[in-house]
């Protein structure tokens, strides 16, 4: 007897939804199963018992905060913008506490967090600047974006200079 399709197997399939940095539910990644660590090896900073809960709601506050009075094409909260959805994809994607500490190039997650933290603070100063008013620079700022632009060997400080001999003191 061939299968039809009244008398086949229903056919599931479970493939996952792309992830969404702006849709997450960070508690989704209060990992219970996790062994926690005793110490981290550094003085002054605790032991995180979620470290994956924390970077999902860090990333989260980070791309809502952003949007608050930065322009959506302003470059830097492009940059913000991907370089958290880029730290939540691979927290999203590492279920391994040592594996994401790999994958994130640090030897202590509790660290990296608070490193990542301080990406709130970089947003908020940001704002205050107004780094996308490029016709509010300074005259400071217009001497050193000049200097920048200047190619290294036409810079002034670094110019051939005459050595002179230096007789040697011990003989």
């Amino acid at each position: 007897m061939v299968p039809t399709s009244a008398n086949a197997p229903a056919q599931q399939t479970t493939a996952k939804p792309p992830f969404n940095a702006y849709t997450v539910n960070p508690e989704h990644y209060r990992d219970l199963n996790q062994k926690v660590k005793f110490a981290t090896g550094y003085a002054m900073i605790e032991i995180e018992p979620f470290p994956r809960l924390k970077i999902m709601e860090i990333g989260r506050f980070c791309l809502e905060n952003v949007k608050v009075g930065i322009p959506e094409d302003a470059v830097c909260r492009i940059y913000i913008e991907e370089y958290v959805k880029h730290i939540m994809q691979i927290t999203h994607e590492t279920p391994h506490i040592l594996q994401l500490e790999r994958r994130l190039g640090t030897d202590c997650i509790e660290v990296f967090i608070e490193q990542f933290g301080r990406l709130m603070h970089v947003i908020d100063m940001m704002r205050e600047d107004k780094l996308w008013e490029v016709d509010k620079l300074s005259e400071d700022d217009i001497v050193f974006l000049q200097r920048a632009a200047t190619p290294y060997e036409e810079l002034e400080a670094f110019e051939k200079v005459e050595t002179k001999v230096i007789k040697p003191l011990l003989k």
